[in-house]
């Protein structure tokens, strides 16, 4: 009876052995999956990334740099024709390009200067109103915040599946 308990011990070991190479097969194929599904989210991550970037360099006007002047000397260009043209928006901010179109210039129109169109006219400057628009400020930043919102919720649901399948 010695005997066949020394022949059963290494078949014993033996099936504990394979046991164990079959968790350690299905904890690896997890991983694999774990890998797949963190490959997919990352590639829509980047995706969203890009397009919110996209996003906001098109409600963002960075393309062009304005030099930020005084109204004064903003108003001395004006006299001496070295401005072409003047956006001016309705919360008092002034674009200004330059006779040469390298040159932009932004300044802010004083409360109660009331003059600036009948100088604009009188100097031949073209000039046009724009309306301040506050989805152009915020929206570039919303999409921020709900992009880092979805990657944490993302990683902590995926923190947790992981832990749950080990």
């Amino acid at each position: 009876m010695v005997q066949e308990v020394a022949i059963n011990l290494p078949l014993f070991r033996e099936a504990r052995g394979t046991q164990r190479l079959r968790s350690i097969n299905k904890r690896m194929v997890k991983v694999v999956r774990l890998l797949g599904i963190l490959v997919k989210y990352t590639v829509l991550f980047v995706a969203l990334f890009i397009g919110a970037i996209y996003l906001f360099m098109l409600h963002r006007d960075g393309s062009v740099s304005y030099y930020v002047v005084p109204f004064s000397r903003f108003m001395t260009y004006v006299k001496e024709g070295r401005i072409r043209q003047v956006m001016i928006r309705d919360d008092g901010q002034i674009r200004a390009i330059h006779s040469d179109p390298k040159h932009r210039f932004m300044t802010a129109l004083p409360i109660g200067y009331n003059k600036l169109y009948e100088i604009l006219d009188q100097y031949s400057v073209t000039y046009a109103a724009d309306r301040y628009n506050i989805i152009d400020a915020v929206l570039p930043w919303c999409i921020a915040i709900l992009y880092f919102i979805l990657v944490v919720i993302v990683v902590t649901r995926l923190v947790k599946w992981f832990n749950r399948t080990l």
